[in-house]
């Protein structure tokens, strides 16, 4: 294409449809009821801890609750980069096109930097209210700090094209965002203790577009590092691909069966008393598949987190376990249909769905039993009332007894009912 802008607005459309398809399987009914819920007890969280600050606080609290305002915002203002799209062939084809790259990296810069000011207007959204409640802050303050939260946002972006024409410092871009960000959040923090958090913020702004206009003057006709774009698309295609596949199968990544002596502990528990056909291979395609692996390693530990930062309140313990177990089942009910993809299985005679359900159905009650002891220790530690904590638990207890003996049926006879689904693969 003569017009590389054109080869850009290609590849970004192309991209988008990409999010777009695996944003629908992340974001699907499991994931809608998760988040609301979630969502939800944070906000009355949240409520009630501008409810602590709007009483008296001492110097030491104010300070302390500053500092953890301060490492949030470093960290919100690190996150956050262009993305080049750029591919491993460009070197070879479109090498020749010399000065032309400097318009399409332009339009990237200009374009993938409006959702990471956008992320940074929802970081700011969200200490706001503390300003307002601990510190007093006014309107003009608010504004005020924000236009320079942008500005700042916009000149490290700046600073990241920049360093695209020398692939040496190019390598330490994060790193630079980190340092850049911890120095303007240390400046803002020095200035609230001063009460001219605005001034220096504004003086530390000047200063640093004032060396990026500089570094622009001396690299302007410098030619911009392909292989260093080509690199740095390929760790960003890598890292979008490792999160996407957090929550559903990507056929970029490919999954590993292998032993984990961790979850092979597990396995004669899982596997049950009573062993037949299937026991012990879905047992193993459960704990050696990474996939399943790490649907289990992830629900438990995110609902670990959650469960935390819940209030103490017995019916919203009980209905929070109840959604964590079903967020596990919808996930790994698709392993019924495991074993019919393999060619062993296909040849072995008399097999029995039947047999195959049940043995299922044990093997996820276990599972379950194996989680809900693990929520229940978290649990006792974080009420300190066993009477309630035992309350809690029969309630749970009742909630996976639902979940496998009502769910897991009626799940898979739906799948049944729609044509060309695949069991095999994880919903």
């Amino acid at each position: 294409m003569d017009d590389l802008t054109h080869l850009f607005n290609h590849r970004l459309n192309k991209k988008l449809k990409e999010i777009g398809k695996y944003s629908r399987l992340i974001v699907n009914d499991h994931f809608s009821v998760i988040m609301l819920v979630i969502l939800g007890f944070v906000a009355l969280s949240y409520r009630e801890f501008l409810n602590y600050l709007s009483q008296p606080l001492t110097e030491i609290i104010k300070l302390a609750i500053l500092s953890i305002i301060m490492l949030f915002f470093a960290l919100s203002l690190s996150l956050g980069k262009p993305y080049w799209f750029n591919h491993l062939a460009d070197p070879s084809y479109l090498f020749a096109k010399g000065d032309g790259w400097h318009s399409y990296w332009k339009k990237a810069l200009t374009v993938t930097a409006v959702l990471p000011l956008i992320g940074q207007l929802l970081a700011f959204s969200m200490i706001l209210p503390i300003l307002v409640t601990a510190f007093n802050w006014s309107v003009n303050q608010c504004v005020g700090f924000l236009v320079l939260v942008l500005i700042f946002k916009v000149g490290q972006f700046i600073n990241l094209y920049l360093n695209s024409f020398n692939s040496f410092k190019a390598k330490y871009g994060f790193l630079k965002l980190i340092r850049d960000a911890s120095f303007f959040s240390i400046v803002w923090m020095l200035g609230t203790l001063i009460s001219y958090p605005i001034m220096l913020l504004s003086i530390f702004n000047i200063v640093y577009l004032f060396f990026a206009y500089l570094r622009l003057k001396k690299v302007r006709s410098s030619p911009i590092d392909l292989s260093y774009a080509v690199e740095s698309s390929v760790r960003s295609n890598e890292a979008f691909y490792r999160f996407v596949g957090i929550f559903a199968q990507v056929p970029q990544i490919k999954s590993s069966v292998k032993k984990n002596p961790v979850c092979e502990v597990f396995l004669p528990f899982l596997a049950g008393s009573k062993t037949n056909l299937y026991s012990y291979y879905l047992t193993r395609a459960l704990l050696r598949n990474e996939n399943y692996v790490g649907i289990i390693i992830r629900t438990t530990c995110f609902f670990v987190m959650t469960l935390m930062i819940l209030p103490s309140n017995g019916w919203v313990l009980a209905i929070f376990g109840a959604l964590a177990f079903w967020v596990t089942i919808s996930q790994l009910v698709g392993l019924y249909s495991y074993p019919d993809y393999q060619v062993l299985f296909s040849l072995y005679p008399g097999i029995d769905n039947e047999v195959k359900l049940q043995t299922l159905m044990g093997i996820l009650g276990r599972l379950l039993g194996v989680q809900s002891l693990f929520y229940f220790i978290i649990l006792i530690f974080k009420t300190n009332n066993v009477l309630e904590g035992i309350m809690v638990g029969m309630a749970w207890a009742i909630s996976q007894l639902a979940l496998i003996k009502i769910y897991i049926p009626y799940r898979l006879k739906k799948k049944k009912a729609k044509k060309g689904v695949s069991f095999a693969k994880i919903d």
